[in-house]
């Protein structure tokens, strides 16, 4: 605490209190002044307002001047982007708007929100329309689980750090000071994108972006769900047919906590199939519906062959 000692002092038959080095008093003169008194007066402590204090700044952390925020980006950078998105652009701010976070957004630099919602719903066109036409015999179950991991977060900002797009985006502070831009924020900065090059250039340059980059998570997707596609295949025929559902069944679990093998079998209509074997049990539940659909599709096989001919009887 700061304590300024304060004099009193005879003047003019009155009393009145001045700061050291100050010529101001800081008080009014006392109304009914009284004789100097003989012994010596003692120091009478007054606390200065506040706004007359200046206290010395003691942060309890060194200062350190953080990177201000990016408010926009000049015209090479722009370019930059362009080349690696592939697209030429003829309205550049479109682009700018697009990589604006509302952690940054002022009234000159609107956020990439809106876009962002513009480009969900064109993204989710062109890859609906693009499996739909890939894909005539899949159903629409198995169609929404291709479309669902292909334009999922993760997917999207993969592809985000794929073209580089962390180093365009334009964050506020508090992004800024993570150790590292969170994948929603990529993969909203590439919808915002795609509605950029939507406004732009319209869905036909919209369309060859996306599928660009997206069909080699596409093709990837497929991979993965051709492993899973005995268990649908096993539904719809059981479903169309037998009018049932199958029943999956753990029937047994070796090996240690950390290399389990598992095995499964699957009941349908009455009838029990496997069991099947995996190192988890959505693989082994795999394996019994491969098994149980083969057998299903071999009886059913046997049971349209033509009988044997009857030999001609003896005359």
């Amino acid at each position: 605490m700061i304590s300024f000692s304060l004099l009193v002092i005879h003047f003019d038959r009155q009393y009145r209190l001045f700061a050291k080095n100050d010529s101001e008093p800081f008080c009014s003169p006392i109304p009914n002044p009284i004789p100097f008194p003989s012994r010596p007066c003692p120091v009478v402590p007054y606390a200065l307002p506040f706004s007359r204090v200046r206290l010395p700044f003691h942060p309890k952390e060194p200062r350190v001047d953080a990177q201000p925020p990016r408010t926009s980006l000049p015209p090479e950078r722009l370019r930059t982007l362009e080349e690696a998105l592939e697209v030429r652009f003829e309205n550049p701010e479109l682009l700018l708007r697009a990589l604006v976070h509302s952690s940054a957004k002022d009234a000159t630099l609107p956020c990439n929100e809106r876009m962002e919602f513009l480009g969900d719903s064109v993204l989710g066109l062109l890859v609906s329309e693009h499996l739909f036409h890939l894909f005539p015999d899949f159903p629409e179950g198995d169609l929404s689980s291709i479309k669902s991991v292909v334009v999922s977060a993760t997917s999207l900002s993969a592809c985000a750090k794929t073209l580089n797009i962390a180093d365009y985006v334009i964050l506020g502070k508090g992004i800024l000071q993570r150790k590292s831009i969170p994948d929603s924020v990529l993969a909203n900065a590439l919808e915002a994108t795609i509605a950029a090059i939507y406004m732009d250039q319209g869905l036909e340059a919209a369309r060859k972006f996306v599928l660009r980059i997206l069909r080699p998570r596409i093709e990837e997707v497929l991979k993965d769900q051709h492993a899973k596609n005995w268990k649908s295949l096993l539904q719809q025929h059981t479903q169309k047919e037998l009018a049932c559902v199958p029943a999956y069944r753990v029937v047994g679990e070796s090996g240690p906590d950390h290399e389990k093998a598992f095995e499964v079998s699957v009941e349908v209509a009455g009838k029990t199939y496997g069991p099947g074997g995996g190192k988890t049990k959505k693989d082994a539940e795999q394996a019994a519906a491969r098994v149980a659909f083969e057998a299903i599709q071999a009886r059913a096989a046997e049971s349209v062959k033509p009988s044997n001919p009857v030999e001609g009887s003896k005359a």
